[in-house]
């Protein structure tokens, strides 16, 4: 048994020492931890050391004493777990600690699982895993464990997180000096996010609005780096007091880096006046280390030099900071340049001497010091010296050149003082060797060659002084004075018979007006020339010096008349005393020329006047007769003038002359007489006569009888005496209830138009249509609708839409007064028969006057009937037969007033008959605008009907009818001349209108018997419709072109709309005329009666 027991005991040991390195085996080494402030707290802990190695030591121990039989030993227990995943942590090993950690975790004792929480989140940490240790972390919080390790663990992923709001709890746990740092650490992240998510580049605003939201960040100095880096982006962007206010802001922290400091004042300077600079760096130079100070004389220094050469050279202000500059760098060569030539610029000339001097010894090569002292030199008088240095420095720019000629020029001035003239010119020959364009030295070397008698050289460098040109007034006058003295000694030389006199006093004369008879002699020569704007200054000032010289006043009083001077001419004339033939001549000329100018002016007595003073004089001058004549036929004495035309005409017949005639016949209202003229004058054989009385005829609307008297081509009424054929497409849309009073319209007419002698011309036309009023109602309340609430059946539909032809012919004839008709039917194919319609007519020059029957054209009922839908019986097709007549007068020339009247009696098939009368008038102005003319004025209308049958039950019209009807308001008409290839007419009117329409019976002519009906019908039958009344804005407008194709094709096109009324309505149409004989213009060939062309088919309403 003793010698088993030694067995027993080396296998308990082994087994023991095998349990042991099973827990550590197949471990690889770890290594310590450090690096963080989180592993070099954790390896102070007293969890670091193992526990299992005192109890192998034990059982080692055990195993060498006397052999004892002893039990297994016990498996490892939670704080074993715990403390053996610290070793694996500390070596690294993160992921089996783990296990261990989180096994620890489940001990009963909170000591041990909080601290295996804590190394589980540690562990989690350094796997990465930062979401997991974060929460371990605030659950360990939550329990107050080890707070002042665990917190800042948690803040710090908190603050990688940028959950500042789910780090408040926790900040608060803090103490005050720890929170405030940590409250700062999150807020820089904040200003440095926000930073960073700032769009590039960024804009002003976002850069002021991120300023804004980290305002506190900024006060409280919190990165300074990134706020500096926003200054430098508001600099950038254009915003320069945004960018150096924050920079004084940043210059408000306590900066410990003084670098940083020195980039916040840097970035000042390039944003701030130069004066709030100079205060800044006095005040920073005051603190810092010496490197910064030092750094800051640099700035300041480069800042000076900056301003310095921005500001203007020799300044008082280059002054003022050159001095600045040299208090801080003595001896800066730029600050003593820039202050040299400011007290050059000052006059202070012995302290630039002094400085320049001293620059150019120490720089000789410099040009500016150099150019400075020599300048300074000529100032103070020392010219000597200035010649010296000029000659000796090697500068050869213009300035220099510029500086040595003008030296030269001085000595050559003293010189010719001093009547040396041998020196003079040697000296002005050097400056003009080096200035050859110097005109003071050539001036002066002028007078030099004249003093030594070289006349000849004078005027010839005189002459290339001129040719140069762009003289200064003072140049000129030195030049003229040059002249004049050679001039003037020539002069003295010749004898005055000398051919050679009239050329020098021309000369003399150009350059001093002031001798009489060279002034007298070009005074002439300019008048014979034609050259009368040189001649009559010289006529006007010798005439004031010698009034009484007759040839003198001639001169000027002929140069006056040629001139147009008119008045001048007169009052001379009549101011001297001269009666000879030549000047009676003279005096009547200008009284017929007086009179023309008054009678251009439109000043017809004075005018009259003139022409009588002339005839005094001479009283068979024609020209005179007929100005007299023609000025009491503008006064509107044309009695006086017609004699006087008539005689000159009988002596000599002329186109001209004619047309006077029939002007003179136009006014005095003799249209007849003034016919008969033309048709005589149309007879002469010249063509001119032809032609005078052509256009006679045409400017009195009468182009038939114009192109058959005048048949040459290229004339406005060239073949208007020529047959055409139109073919047109007119549409009308005219607004209302569908079946009833809307209406839309298209037309197809076609037009022969022929012409016959003697001004006549017919036309011939046939008018298809088609009519419209869209789908009535299945039982219209039209016709006598009474019967179908009686009881009755409907027996038809009303017409709605249908084709109708109408055809018309026409005639007119052109003469002093014109008169024509136009003869039709009314649409043929409608429920109702047609009945004739008729336009006659005459018109003068300013009047027109017609009788009519004509058709009324707002429902299908009153254009061409219906059919009553309950009774069969047809009814409608209302016609308005009356008179209406305008007149326009011309109160003054351009303006216009306007009359128009009318009455008409309406009636048809079984309708209420009706009458009505309207007024209306116009006033305005005329003004030529562009190619035609524009027409501006007020109108007013009134219009009465004596009933209201503007319905369609039967016996009415369906036409509006008011009882009164009012419209006012301004108007205005676009036209263009006649005789061009095109023409538009655009007229507008809008105002203020009014209208009331009176209660009407519903059927006013009910003949049945009322006792037979039922309520409702009877009802029905005596009921009455309600009058109405409105008032609002109206406007009706339109335009129409007209363009000549070729030579014979003439289109036109219209567009218009009216709301002048109970309904709107729109009228739009082409139509395109063929002439079977060329034509030259777009002229208006339409009858006289047709004031418009789409009113040849007589549908529209005055």
């Amino acid at each position: 048994m003793k010698k088993i027991f030694p067995f027993i005991a080396i296998a308990f040991l082994v087994s023991g020492l095998w349990y042991v390195r099973a827990q550590e085996g197949g471990q690889p080494e770890l290594q310590d931890l450090d690096q963080t402030k989180h592993e070099a707290e954790i390896s102070q802990h007293p969890h670091e050391s193992g526990l299992l190695e005192p109890e192998f030591e034990e059982m080692r121990k055990a195993a060498q004493k006397t052999p004892v039989r002893v039990a297994p030993s016990a498996p490892p227990t939670l704080k074993d777990k715990l403390a053996q995943g610290w070793r694996f942590f500390r070596r690294g090993d993160y992921a089996r600690a783990v296990p261990l950690f989180t096994r620890a975790s489940a001990a009963p004792d909170a000591a041990t699982a909080n601290e295996a929480r804590l190394g589980l989140a540690y562990s989690y940490l350094k796997q990465g895993q930062k979401g997991r240790a974060k929460e371990i972390f605030e659950e360990l919080v939550g329990k107050n464990y080890q707070t002042g390790e665990v917190l800042p663990n948690l803040l710090s992923l908190l603050l990688d997180d940028r959950e500042d709001s789910r780090a408040k709890p926790y900040l608060a746990l803090l103490p005050e000096n720890e929170r405030a740092l940590w409250e700062k650490k999150f807020q820089e992240a904040r200003v440095r996010e926000d930073y960073r998510k700032l769009a590039q580049p960024p804009s002003p605003q976002d850069l002021n609005q991120f300023v804004l939201a980290h305002r506190e960040g900024l006060d409280g100095c919190t990165a300074p780096d990134v706020f500096a880096r926003v200054a430098k982006d508001l600099a950038a962007a254009g915003a320069r007091t945004e960018a150096a206010s924050l920079y004084r802001d940043l210059l408000r922290c306590p900066e410990p880096d003084w670098k940083a400091r020195l980039g916040v004042v840097y970035g000042l300077s390039e944003v701030s006046p130069p004066e709030e600079m100079e205060s800044l760096l006095a005040e920073e130079k005051e603190v810092g280390p010496k490197e910064y100070r030092a750094e800051l004389e640099a700035l300041e220094l480069s800042l000076l030099r900056k301003q310095l050469a921005a500001l203007p050279p020799g300044s008082r202000e280059a002054e003022k900071v050159s001095g600045k500059i040299l208090a801080l760098q003595p001896g800066d060569p730029a600050a003593q340049r820039a202050l040299a030539w400011a007290y050059f610029n000052q006059g202070k000339n012995e302290e630039a001497h002094r400085l320049f001097s001293s620059l150019h010894s120490r720089y000789p090569e410099e040009r500016d010091y150099a150019l400075g002292l020599a300048y300074t030199q000529m100032k103070m008088g020392r010219d000597g010296e200035a010649l010296v240095l000029a000659e000796k420095v090697p500068f050869k720019d213009e300035e220099w050149q510029k500086i040595r000629a003008q030296l030269y020029l001085k000595r050559g001035r003293e010189a010719f003082e001093k009547k040396d003239y041998a020196q003079a010119q040697a000296n002005l020959n050097k400056a003009l060797a080096i200035e050859a364009d110097n005109r003071d030295a050539r001036i002066l070397l002028g007078w030099t060659l004249f003093s030594r008698g070289r006349e000849d050289r004078v005027l010839s460098l005189v002459q290339a002084e001129r040719e140069k040109g762009k003289l200064s007034p003072e140049h000129l006058q030195a030049l003229n004075d040059l002249e004049l003295a050679v001039l003037r000694k020539q002069l003295a030389a010749l004898f005055p018979s000398s051919p050679q006199v009239e050329r020098v006093a021309r000369r003399i004369l150009g350059l001093q007006p002031g001798d009489f008879s060279a002034r007298r002699a070009l005074a002439w020569m300019y008048y014979n020339q034609g050259k009368d704007r040189k001649a009559y200054p010289l006529f006007s000032s010798l005439h004031k010096e010698y009034p009484s010289d007759r040839d003198i006043a001639l001169g000027l009083i002929y140069t006056q008349m040629r001139m147009g001077k008119t008045d001048e001419a007169l009052a001379l004339a009549e101011r001297v005393g001269f009666q000879d033939r030549e000047w009676q001549e003279i005096r009547a000329q200008l009284y017929l020329k007086k009179a023309g100018e008054a009678y251009d002016r439109k000043k017809y007595a004075e005018a009259q006047t003139f022409a009588g003073k002339a005839l005094t004089i001479q009283p068979e001058n024609r020209e005179a007769r007929l100005l007299s004549a023609r000025s009491s036929s503008a006064q509107g004495k044309p009695g006086e003038a017609l004699p006087v035309f008539l005689d000159q005409y009988q002596k000599s017949p002329s186109p001209e002359m004619g047309k006077s005639v029939l002007s003179t016949y136009d006014q005095m209202g003799e249209r007849k007489r003034a016919y008969q003229f033309a048709e005589a004058l149309g007879k002469e054989a010249p063509p001119a006569s032809k032609k005078a009385a052509a256009e006679y005829y045409a400017f009195h609307d009468a182009p038939v009888r114009a192109a058959q008297t005048d048949p040459e081509p290229g004339t406005c009424y060239y073949n208007a005496d020529k047959p055409s054929v139109e073919a047109s497409l007119l549409f009308r849309y005219k607004s209302g209830s569908d079946g009833f009073d809307k209406l839309m319209e298209a037309d197809f007419p076609v037009t022969l138009d022929y012409p016959a002698r003697y001004g006549k011309k017919w036309s011939f036309s046939l008018i298809p249509a088609y009519l419209s009023s869209e789908s009535a109602p299945s039982f219209p309340y039209a016709g006598n609708y009474y019967k179908y609430l009686n009881g009755g059946p409907k027996e038809k539909d009303l017409v709605t839409s249908l084709w109708v032809v109408k055809p018309e012919i026409g005639f007119q004839k052109e003469g002093p007064v014109r008169y024509g008709f136009l003869l039709g039917t009314s649409f043929i194919g409608g429920p109702v028969s047609p009945l004739p319609t008729f336009t006659a007519g005459l018109s003068g020059k300013n009047w027109l006057v017609n009788v009519h029957q004509l058709q009324v054209d707002e429902s299908i009922l009153s254009y061409i009937g219906q059919k009553d839908p309950y009774t069969g019986k047809e009814w409608g097709r209302v016609l308005r037969t009356g008179i209406e007549g305008e007149i326009t007068f011309e109160p003054r020339p351009t303006y216009w007033l306007s009359f128009a009247a009318g009455y008409d009696y309406l009636w048809g098939e079984d309708v209420w008959s009706n009458q009505s009368v309207f007024g209306t008038a116009s006033f305005g102005k005329t003004i030529p605008w562009g190619p035609g003319g524009l027409s501006a004025g007020l109108f007013a209308t009134v219009k009465h009907f004596r009933r209201n049958t503007e319905f369609f039950t039967y016996g009415h019209g369906g036409y509006f009818s008011p009882e009164f009807f009012f419209m006012t308001g301004p108007t205005l008409r676009y036209k263009t001349t006649p005789c061009a290839t095109w023409s538009i007419d655009a007229r507008a009117s809008a105002g203020y209108m009014y209208y009331q329409t009176k209660d009407s019976p519903r059927y006013p002519r009910f003949d049945d018997n009322l006792s037979a009906l039922n309520a409702s019908a009877q009802a029905d039958a005596t009921g009455s419709y309600s009058g109405e009344s409105e008032s609002r804005l109206g406007f009706s407008g339109k335009v129409r072109g007209v363009k000549l194709f070729g030579n014979h094709w003439l289109g036109s096109a219209f567009v218009g709309f009216n709301n002048a009324s109970s309904y709107n309505e729109w009228r739009t149409g082409v139509s395109l005329q063929y002439f079977f004989d060329s034509i030259t213009n777009a002229g208006e060939f339409r009858h006289f009666l047709l004031r418009e062309p789409e009113d040849r088919f007589q549908r529209f309403s005055r």
